[in-house]
């Protein structure tokens, strides 16, 4: 784990890597809700 640890912080060193925000649980279930309805769109199209 150390190692996972050292590059995270060197991911976070520099703002074109990585950005820490706060987290937005509206925008978490949107991205969760587009999830969905793509995973549907996959079964749909493997069907046809």
């Amino acid at each position: 784990m150390p190692q996972i640890d050292e590059h995270l912080k060197w991911c976070l060193k520099d703002t074109k890597r990585l950005i820490k925000t706060k987290p937005d649980l509206d925008l978490a279930q949107k991205h969760i809700k587009k999830s969905e309805y793509n995973y549907g769109t996959v079964q749909t199209l493997e069907r046809l």
